[in-house]
């Protein structure tokens, strides 16, 4: 069985390419988010062009500031939400900017 990083393309052009240099992401815990059937959530893939299920949604986070602080609480997808052959992704993290962000009043 392979894992998801050998068989996907932003995984290879961030790492194998240095694109995308300081961005991260979550681990991938879910299905994979297209091509789904649009109004039913029964775990089928549409198949178009011997397409395979593939992970098209995805969030990409980069801290710019070495004063603030992300915690990652979870990254999934809303499998219940329909009328795309795409299920939409979400990040829930909490993010504390550092106080070298704010401007002091004069």
């Amino acid at each position: 069985m392979h894992m998801i990083e050998e068989l996907d393309e932003l995984y290879e052009m961030r790492f194998k390419h240095g694109r995308y240099p300081g961005y991260h992401e979550e681990p991938i815990k879910f299905m994979p988010t297209y091509k789904c059937e649009i109004f039913q959530n029964n775990g089928k893939y549409i198949n178009k062009k011997d397409q395979c299920p593939s992970y098209t949604d995805r969030i990409l986070l980069k801290q710019n500031d070495s004063t603030s602080e992300i915690k990652f609480n979870k990254y999934y997808t809303r499998e219940e939400v329909f009328g795309s052959d795409h299920r939409p992704v979400y990040l829930d993290c909490t993010i504390r900017l550092g106080l070298v962000n704010f401007i002091e009043p004069q």
